[in-house]
């Protein structure tokens, strides 16, 4: 490895950036399995039950994913960040909104909605989907069942796939 600046600091340290992305996201992802073991989430409901369960039983930290599936996350959650932000400013919508519902029978199930629209309660989802399939059939049934959760959670009127 050429280094451009040569002289007395340790660069390794520093050049390990794409270690230190993989590692700082296998933490979050350990922190927030040990906070979402003591809720529903709607996300529970949506993906693989089994999946779920594993995640929830093993104290294991989660697998570090290829390079190409942490492109894919960090590429969808900046769009989400910038998106949500612009819209912050119109001072239209909530942001990351939380849903908690309670049945009568005291379970909980929590949701974040991306955007909530403040004077007509829609509910809109922001999905970062490359695909042209998306474009060609329409928004997964995964998708589709994350919106009705949280309109049917908010008694909201409609709702949006963005």
């Amino acid at each position: 490895m050429e280094m451009l600046f040569p002289g007395a600091i340790d660069y390794s340290k520093i050049l390990s950036v794409k270690e230190k992305l993989l590692q700082g996201w296998q933490k979050r992802r350990i922190a927030e399995n040990r906070k979402r073991s003591e809720q529903i989430h709607v996300s529970d409901l949506i993906y693989c039950p089994r999946r779920v369960c594993f995640e929830r039983l093993d104290n294991n930290a989660p697998p570090i994913p290829d390079e190409k599936k942490v492109k894919y996350l960090f590429g969808g959650k900046i769009k989400h960040l910038v998106l949500e932000e612009l819209l912050e400013f119109t001072g239209e919508f909530e942001i990351e909104k939380e849903i908690v519902w309670t049945g009568k029978s005291g379970i909980t199930l929590v949701g974040h909605a991306d955007l909530v629209h403040k004077e007509t309660r829609a509910v809109i989802e922001l999905k970062t989907n490359e695909s042209t399939r998306v474009l060609k059939e329409g928004p997964y049934e995964h998708h589709l069942s994350q919106i009705k959760s949280y309109m049917s959670m908010t008694d909201a009127p409609y709702g949006i796939i963005l």
